[in-house]
């Protein structure tokens, strides 16, 4: 009888799970297509399911996008956590973090447009439970970085002069322009006219980054 009791909740919790997930592969598709321009009437067709449905999983647009961004997030970081674990100093740390970065984003080129053009809303929804656990699992990834350039000062691998938070920002801001860069080369090429080699942006960069932080660059 305990079984029979208990056995239900869990099949229906598995569902949920199950349905949550295909909304959001369907929300990926949608976003692949349209961008930020995506509707939840968009995302509700491309799921196949009634938009009263689609509200009872994710509250509005932005829990949505939370939650989409929320699951890039978390199959991100144990790949972080890995090459921070492995590097042989923190400044291997720091430039292992953001070359990982740096394929991921290439890997999922719609997360990274979802990511910087939800970076330029000006106003975005921060009450659901969606985006509480987004902005929880971002904290996480920051934290890696963060405790990547504090080790790196505590081996003497980045200078001891280094401001962790506003250094570890502006890293991660360059590293955005680079990826952009990187993925709009057709655009780029039509409006720049000196010779540039894009499959050198990224070296180049690692290797600004060890000069910009390094205790002897």
């Amino acid at each position: 009888m305990t079984v029979s009791q208990t056995d239900p909740p869990s099949r229906r919790a598995r569902q949920r799970h199950a349905r949550r997930m295909a909304i959001l592969d369907a929300a990926g598709n949608v976003l692949e297509r349209l961008g930020l321009a995506m509707k939840m009437d968009d995302v509700a067709a491309e799921a196949d399911v009634s938009k009263g449905t689609l509200y009872l999983y994710f509250s509005s647009k932005d829990a949505l996008l939370a939650g989409f961004a929320e699951r890039n997030l978390a199959s991100l970081l144990p790949r972080l956590r890995t090459r921070a674990n492995d590097a042989a100093t923190g400044l291997d740390a720091v430039a292992g973090i953001i070359e990982e970065n740096i394929e991921f984003f290439q890997a999922h080129p719609t997360s990274f447009r979802l990511m910087v053009g939800w970076l330029q809303q000006p106003e975005v929804d921060d009450s659901s439970d969606d985006f509480q656990a987004y902005r929880a699992r971002l904290q996480e990834v920051h934290g890696t970085f963060l405790g990547a350039f504090e080790r790196g000062k505590a081996d003497h691998s980045i200078r001891a002069d280094v401001d962790t938070v506003h250094h570890a920002m502006q890293v991660w801001a360059s590293t955005v322009g680079v990826v952009l860069m990187h993925q709009n080369t057709v655009s780029l090429m039509k409006r720049i006219t000196i010779p540039i080699d894009f499959s050198q942006l990224v070296p180049v960069h690692l290797d600004a980054i060890r000069r910009l932080l390094a205790v002897h660059p």
